[in-house]
C-alpha cells in the first residue's frame, strides 16, 4: 500500500525541483477501511461500512487531485522549469500528516499501527522536500465553518457521525482562503506567490480571503516546512468546484465535480506557476 505519491513534470533533467504542489489531505481511499476496522480500540460494530466511508470522504481534500492534474495537463511539458506533485494517500479522518504525531490518530485506533504509517510517510515527505525550492501546500476544504469541535471519541455512535456530517460544517459560508500567519500575526508564506495568487483569483472574479478561522500554528507540520522552504497555503471552496446543485453542500461525502470549474481552477493556478517562474 503507498502512503505517499510523487510525480515530476516539467525538465525531468534538473536535479532540483523549482517548485512542488503538496496535497497532504487529498486520500479517498476506501481501502483504509478494514484498517480501520481492524485497529480500532472499541468495538464498531455498530457503525455500519456506509457511515464510515461517508466520514472518510466526509473529510477528504475532495477536488483538488483534479486541479492538480490540470496544471500537470497544461505545464507538463514546459521545459523552462521543473515541477512536482506530492499526494498523501493516507486519509486525513483516521492519520492527519498536516497534525504533530500525539494529535494526529483519534483516540479510538491503536496508535502502534498508524504511528508506523504516519512515520512511514513523514520521512518519505521530507526526502522529497529535500529537493525543492518551493512548497505549494494546496488544500480543498468544506463549504462552511464548523459551528464545534467535533472528534473521533470512544463515545461515538451512528448519531454521532450524523451530527458530524449535517450538522457541524453549517456556519458562515467560506470563500477561498489563503493562509500567511502564525497565531503572532506573523507572515511566514511567500508573499511574492501569494500577490500573485490573489492578482490571478481577482481577475478571474474570484474572491479569496485571509483564512481568519485557522492559523499556521508553530506545532503544525505545515508550518515546519514553510518556515524551512518558501512555501503559499492554497484552500479551495469544494462548493468552487462542483456542479452547481452541490454548491452549498453541508455534507461533503457524495460529490459531483464539474469539469469545466476544475479546468477553470487549474488554468488559474497554472498561470500563477507560470508567472511565478517566469
Amino acid at each position: 500500500m503507498k502512503y505517499v505519491t510523487f510525480s515530476r513534470f516539467g525538465n525531468l533533467n534538473a536535479s532540483r525541483l523549482d517548485f512542488l504542489i503538496f496535497l497532504p489531505h487529498v486520500s479517498e481511499d476506501l481501502n483504509f477501511m478494514h484498517h480501520v476496522r481492524k485497529t480500532a480500540n472499541i468495538s464498531l460494530n455498530h457503525i455500519s461500512d456506509a457511515v464510515l466511508q461517508d466520514f472518510l470522504l466526509h473529510e477528504a481534500d475532495a477536488g483538488v487531485r483534479g486541479v492538480v492534474n490540470e496544471i500537470a495537463h497544461n505545464l507538463g511539458n514546459n521545459q523552462n522549469f521543473s515541477f512536482g506533485i506530492l499526494c498523501v494517500e493516507i486519509p486525513r479522518a483516521f492519520c492527519d500528516l498536516n497534525r504533530n504525531l500525539q494529535k494526529a490518530i483519534p483516540e479510538i485506533l491503536n496508535r502502534d499501527f498508524w504511528e508506523k504509517i504516519y512515520s512511514q510517510a513523514q520521512e518519505e515527505i521530507f526526502q522529497i522536500l529535500q529537493m525543492t525550492d518551493f512548497v505549494f501546500h494546496l488544500h480543498s476544504m468544506n463549504n462552511f465553518d464548523s459551528i464545534e469541535d467535533s472528534c473521533l471519541n470512544p463515545e461515538i455512535s451512528e448519531k454521532w457521525f450524523e451530527n458530524h456530517l449535517n450538522c457541524v460544517y453549517s456556519g458562515r459560508p467560506r470563500h477561498c482562503t489563503i493562509l500567511t500567519e502564525n497565531e503572532n500575526g506573523e507572515y511566514l508564506t511567500n508573499q511574492h506567490f501569494d500577490t500573485i495568487l490573489r492578482e490571478k483569483f481577482a481577475q478571474n472574479n474570484r474572491v479569496l480571503e485571509e483564512n481568519t478561522a485557522y492559523r499556521l500554528f508553530e506545532h503544525l507540520p505545515c508550518t515546519e516546512i514553510i518556515r524551512r522552504i518558501p512555501s503559499s497555503f492554497l484552500e479551495i471552496t469544494k462548493g468552487s468546484l462542483v456542479v452547481d446543485s452541490q454548491k452549498n453542500l453541508i455534507n461533503c461525502a457524495h460529490l459531483n465535480f464539474d469539469a469545466q470549474k476544475i479546468q477553470f481552477f487549474g488554468k488559474i493556478l497554472s498561470d500563477a506557476i507560470q508567472e511565478f517562474l517566469g
